[in-house]
């Protein structure tokens, strides 16, 4: 599952 890498990046987007 290499979607994690994603998640995690885009979470810090969303919630910076």
């Amino acid at each position: 599952m290499g979607h994690v890498g994603y998640i995690n990046k885009f979470s810090k987007l969303a919630f910076s």
